[in-house]
């Protein structure tokens, strides 16, 4: 094989020979078969990705709301112990 031409395999597997005008050469042949997972087996480990990243997702999302209402609640009951502290300061009369 020279320099101007390079072997490549297409989807199904077979290996061809490219020169430089881009045609395909006489002496192509199979490249070696790799076996993959049957069709269910890459589905079920599709939905179980799916199902975990779903689960983590909303665990995730609880615990970050769960948070971000507890700060705030926090917050309010804080303005508002303030708010009645300051109201009862002002009730106060000094004659």
């Amino acid at each position: 094989m020279s320099n101007k031409e390079c072997c490549d395999c297409d989807d199904l597997g077979i290996m061809y020979t490219i020169n430089c005008e881009g045609t395909l050469s006489d002496d192509a042949e199979c490249c070696p078969r790799m076996d993959y997972p049957g069709k269910d087996a890459l589905e079920d480990a599709y939905n179980q990705g799916r199902n975990k990243g779903y689960c983590d997702g909303v665990e995730a999302g609880r615990e970050d709301g769960y948070c971000k209402g507890y700060e705030q609640g926090a917050r309010e009951a804080c303005e508002n112990t303030k708010q009645k502290a300051l109201d009862c300061v002002r009730n106060i009369n000094c004659r």
